[in-house]
C-alpha cells in the first residue's frame, strides 16, 4: 500500500512523471492530448451548461435527442445510419424530435462521414455537451 505522500494529488503528480519518464514520447503527447481534451472541455462549461438548461426547458415543445454515429468501423456508419434514416422515413421516430448526431473518434470512413455531414444534422462539438 503506498504512503500518505503518494496518496492526493501529490501522488498523481508523481505517478505521471514516472509515466512521462519511462515512457518518453509517446506517453508525453498521450498526456498532453488528454489534458487538451479535458482543458477544452473545461473552457466549454460556460456555454455547455446554459445550452442544456435550455434543451430541458423546451423539452415539452421539442425533444432534442443526441446520438452517435459509429465511425469507428468499416461499415457501421454506412448501415446503421441508413437503418436510422429508413427507420425515420417509416414514421417509427416521432415528428417531436430533433436529432442532433456526431462522430465516434477516429473516423475509418472519411468520404463516407463527409457525405453523412451534408446529409444529416451532424455536430462536431456536441461531444463537449
Amino acid at each position: 500500500m503506498a504512503d500518505a505522500g503518494q496518496r492526493g494529488f501529490a501522488g498523481f503528480l508523481a505517478r505521471q512523471l514516472r509515466d512521462v519518464h519511462s515512457g518518453a514520447r509517446r506517453a508525453l503527447a498521450d498526456k498532453l492530448r488528454r489534458l487538451v481534451h479535458y482543458s477544452v472541455m473545461i473552457a466549454m462549461l460556460p456555454v455547455t451548461l446554459p445550452a442544456l438548461l435550455l434543451i430541458r426547458l423546451a423539452r415539452p415543445w421539442k425533444s432534442v435527442r443526441f446520438a452517435p454515429l459509429n465511425t469507428d468501423r468499416l461499415g457501421h456508419l454506412a448501415a446503421h445510419t441508413e437503418i436510422r434514416l429508413c427507420e425515420h422515413d417509416a414514421g417509427m421516430h416521432t415528428r417531436k424530435a430533433l436529432d442532433i448526431f456526431y462522430h465516434v473518434r477516429p473516423v475509418a470512413n472519411l468520404q463516407l462521414k463527409f457525405m453523412w455531414d451534408r446529409a444529416r444534422n451532424v455536430k462536431p462539438l456536441i461531444l463537449y455537451l
